[in-house]
């Protein structure tokens, strides 16, 4: 329709846009307060000792410290955030409010935010809490008996992020993905706008009731819908009226006209599909001269041409299709994650302003050595001896970032050191295990195997990675197993990554099994050809 038209085409492509990167800015707004969350409990010397201090005015001056470096963060946000520190020993509370209106809100809500806070510190995530008719975003963590949540107010956040391209008249709202609504639920009412049939990146367009429904997925769990009201729909709608009614009067003469272009072309035009079909069935086709209209005879040699330049053409487009292959294994490879060097670099800042020279030198040489394994070189094998020191550098970034959170132990045979795996392998599923597994409330144990097996009268490269947390959820494990996708939005593609990579060097050779442990905790077992010298795959490789 044309009305529909109009409106996707010169209205909702920008405003989406816009809704996206303001989507963005609150993504990143709550990345940076997990960041300043986890640096507080982790690193702070200060917090450290007021968790322990017994002196009252020693315990006055460090909690002057810590509402300072808290109310730093919420003036950094334009006062939008704000933080807060509880030690359930002594029951010390430190709140970062910087402004007189943040305070009264602490006064007024602080309380039950905190019992909240308490209540949901295992979550690890981005809550929505409704208190005396206002919804708050909270995020909260749990060091030990220390509680640290920021939280802000929905309304207000929403506020920040208005924009003069979604027109006058128009609100957001905010939803989970079960489409409960934590803002504008009274405005969709009043709309009559059900939410639970429009999916996530749908736009949603009503002409008869005026308005346009932009549903794009947000942060966390959450999900962002712009309703925009379209005051010039109606007049869209009549001016559809009247462009139908032409195209239909015009139609008719069309239809008059064609009725006559039959009668006098119908039988060259025959004639020359026929010709058409014998050139795609016989490629020695001679053209033919004999029409009667002599456009179809040029047509009909410029069409001969055509198919050998066409043929042509798809030689080169299978060429440049295995190359594209190629850069995109290459990519896959040499893939990199960009908040994990950020984190080390915030990490090292944070070291530097405690004045932990010796931890800044030996997390500095780690994470230079671990850049030039990334960087070093394209090659599609590397040995596994490399790989293994690799993932040991890898895995002491970790422990110097969260402070003996983890163990682990790596167990390899010696006769395994020269055998060759595609780069990043083992890494990959270590990397994985921290990012799913790793959790404060008890040590995080990684199991690292490697050994050679025989199966079927081959020796083959067995590597098992292991580890005491939740677990895999079943849905996940299935797919994985399936070898199905399980990558979204350029999240969870590491994984999926090394299968796709093991399937294109060994095609069936290599297999790949996740399980749960009967006890606690998840594993993935690989299998590949064990490959050690120069011959088995055309690789000349030096490992020492």
């Amino acid at each position: 329709m044309y009305a529909s038209y109009t409106v996707s085409k010169y209205s909702r492509d920008g405003r989406i846009q816009v809704l996206d990167s303001q989507i963005q800015w609150i993504q990143n707004t709550m990345d940076t307060i997990k960041e300043n969350v986890a640096t507080e409990l982790g690193y702070d010397i200060e917090l450290e000792r007021l968790a322990s201090v017994t002196d009252e005015r020693e315990s006055i001056l460090l909690q002057r410290s810590v509402k300072k470096q808290l109310s730093k963060w919420s003036v950094q946000s334009d006062h939008l955030v704000n933080y807060a520190v509880y030690l359930q020993k002594g029951e010390i509370m430190v709140n970062g409010c910087a402004t007189d209106s943040a305070y009264d809100n602490w006064r007024k809500a602080g309380g039950k935010l905190l019992k909240f806070a308490i209540e949901e510190a295992e979550k690890g995530r981005w809550l929505m809490h409704d208190l005396d008719g206002e919804t708050y975003l909270i995020y909260v963590r749990r060091n030990n008996d220390m509680y640290m949540f920021s939280w802000m107010q929905l309304n207000q956040l929403l506020r920040s992020v208005d924009n003069n391209a979604f027109g006058e008249d128009y609100y957001i709202a905010v939803t989970s993905k079960e489409n409960v609504v934590y803002s504008g639920s009274e405005k969709l009412k009043e709309d009559r706008i059900d939410l639970s049939g429009v999916s996530d990146d749908e736009v949603s367009v009503s002409l008869l009731k005026g308005y346009t429904v932009i549903r794009r997925p947000g942060t966390e769990d959450y999900d962002f819908t712009l309703v925009i009201h379209e005051q010039n729909v109606m007049n869209l709608l009549k001016f559809q009226f009247v462009a139908g009614m032409s195209i239909t009067i015009l139609g008719l003469f069309l239809l008059i006209f064609l009725y006559f272009l039959y009668r006098t072309l119908v039988h060259p035009i025959q004639t020359f599909t026929e010709n058409i079909d014998r050139l795609n069935e016989d490629e020695g086709y001679s053209v033919a001269t004999h029409y009667q209209i002599n456009e179809l005879g040029k047509a009909s040699e410029m069409l001969a041409n055509l198919v050998s330049r066409i043929k042509n053409l798809k030689i080169n487009i299978y060429e440049k299709t295995l190359e594209q292959q190629k850069i995109k294994m290459d990519f896959l490879t040499l893939q990199i994650e960009p908040h994990f060097y950020l984190n080390c670099l915030n990490i090292i800042y944070n070291m530097a302003q405690m004045g932990k020279d010796k931890e800044i030198q030996e997390l500095s040489k780690n994470v230079s050595a671990y850049l030039r394994y990334i960087f070093k070189s394209n090659e599609n094998m590397v040995c596994l001896g490399e790989e293994l020191e690799h993932t040991r550098r890898y895995l002491k970034i970790q422990e110097i970032r969260y402070k003996g959170g983890f163990r682990s132990d790596i167990h390899v045979e010696e006769s395994v050191l020269d055998a060759k795996i595609p780069p990043l392998i083992l890494q990959t599923f270590v990397e994985n295990t921290i990012k799913h597994a790793m959790t404060f409330d008890y040590e995080t144990k990684i199991l690292v195997i490697v050994r050679r097996v025989k199966i079927h009268g081959k020796y083959k490269l067995e590597l098992i990675v292991e580890d005491n947390g939740e677990g895999f959820q079943a849905d996940i494990m299935e797919k994985l197993n399936r070898k199905e996708d399980i990558s979204h939005d350029g999240k969870q593609i590491g994984v999926m990554n090394v299968i796709k990579r093991l399937g294109l060097f060994f095609g069936n050779e290599a297999e790949a099994e996740f399980y749960n442990k009967e006890d606690q905790g998840a594993g993935v077992r690989l299998y590949m050809p064990f490959i050690w010298n120069e011959e088995e795959k055309d690789e000349l490789i030096t490992c020492r």
